[in-house]
């Protein structure tokens, strides 16, 4: 296949993955695999010298879903750059310096999993939210947004001040939702863009969402640097989580990348890397933008822990205590730098709940030195095998007597 064909293709897949993430809600991928066609993309782009009109390189987020009103940010949202490697870091470093000549403070802090929000307040009050749509319109979620109860509804600012943030389903409240619910939510990102965008305020309320304040847009109130920004939304009483740094130099700025790393699997919510940021505004405005990212800006993505991969069948195992659990055979997948062929599908009234059958492919999380889980169907297969419900010990042969599901 000529580079002509593979851009086509690639813009293909990751247009239509991205119409499903930003849409419809309904991931059929990790974001690391996603994130492997759009850089493979990339670099077909800058050995090519050209990019096509469709291509994602020029798109920020998706198009609103059209059931919801929209509204025009005051100040665009921008997405991140990324790095994946110290390497990239560095590189981005080096351009920051080209550009104003030494490497001036930066920023650091989390990168949060959830769903992007723009919350306007005049006169101290909230009177829009928004998601970020294409950066430039969104969707007007204000009424699922004023659900959130730690959210500040009202601030001493009268003026006119985006405050911009994620919203994020803490993994404690995934995991109470998920004991009751009548069909699991597959993982806390998609629990809380599918409570935002839902048209029932209600539904929104049942999530119990988080609101993870990071950032100003449009304000009627100068600030200098990105510092000043985060003590004013501390002093304004907004959750303001995750450790946040102002480093002078790159090894000083990877050595919280490492530290937050390590931290990772300790946080009751998701991150999937840390942002650095320009700290001088002014400087800011120096660096510039690209027409995608601010060139002052970059995120440091952390290895995945959580792909898709087919479930080829399942065993089941006796436990110590007698019970008959369910383990996944999996298609070998890279999750984290650790290859995955097995997960632990918990007990058959889980099977149920997930819907999750032989053949299908399937959302596998890991995290910590937890066995691996089966978080749920990505892609349905029409030739799919449902799993049966044993009816004798694979071991003993003695038949099964159900307890509970």
């Amino acid at each position: 296949m000529d580079k002509l064909a593979r851009m086509k293709e690639l813009i293909a897949t990751l247009n239509e993955w991205a119409r499903l993430y930003y849409e419809e809600d309904a991931p059929v991928v990790s974001d690391a695999e996603y994130d492997r066609l759009y850089d493979e993309l990339r670099t077909l782009e800058r050995e090519e010298g050209y990019s096509l009109p469709t291509s994602p390189t020029h798109r920020v987020g998706g198009a609103p879903k059209g059931k919801f009103e929209q509204s025009k940010h005051l100040l665009r949202l921008y997405s991140l750059d990324k790095c994946q490697s110290k390497e990239e870091f560095y590189e981005w470093c080096n351009r920051i310096v080209k550009a104003v000549g030494y490497l001036p403070k930066l920023t650091c802090e989390y990168k949060f999993d959830g769903l992007t929000l723009n919350i306007l307040y005049e006169n101290g009050k909230i009177v829009k939210a928004s998601t970020r749509g294409n950066g430039i319109v969104g969707e007007v979620v204000t009424a699922q947004v004023n659900t959130i109860k730690k959210l500040p509804k009202t601030i001493e600012y009268k003026g006119r001040i985006e405050i911009q943030g994620e919203g994020i389903l803490r993994l404690s409240r995934l995991n109470e939702y998920n004991l009751t619910a009548s069909e699991p939510l597959k993982n806390a990102r998609n629990g809380a863009a599918g409570a935002i965008r839902n048209l029932n305020p209600e539904v929104t309320a049942q999530r119990g969402l988080s609101f993870f304040a990071y950032n100003i847009g449009y304000s009627d109130k100068t600030f200098e640097t990105q510092t000043e920004m985060r003590e004013f939304l501390k002093k304004e009483l907004f959750e303001t989580e995750g450790d946040f740094e102002v480093v002078d130099n790159a090894q000083a700025a990877m050595k919280y990348a490492d530290k937050t790393g390590e931290k990772r699997e300790n946080l009751d919510y998701l991150i999937d890397g840390v942002v650095f940021k320009v700290n001088d505004v002014r400087l800011r405005e120096e660096i510039g933008f690209t027409e995608k990212f601010p060139k002052w800006a970059v995120a440091y993505k952390f290895k995945a822990d959580e792909m898709t991969t087919t479930l080829q069948d399942v065993e089941w195992q006796v436990s110590r205590s007698a019970k008959l659990n369910p383990i996944a055979i999996l298609e070998p997948v890279d999750i984290g730098g650790v290859t995955v062929s097995r997960a632990t599908l918990n007990n058959y009234g889980d099977i149920l709940k997930k819907k999750v059958k032989i053949g299908d492919k399937v959302f596998v999380r890991r995290s910590n030195d937890v066995i691996p889980e089966i978080m749920g169907v990505a892609i349905e297969n029409p030739n799919a095998k449902s799993i049966e419900k044993p009816t004798e010990c694979p071991v003993c042969h003695a038949p099964v007597k159900e307890v509970g599901a």
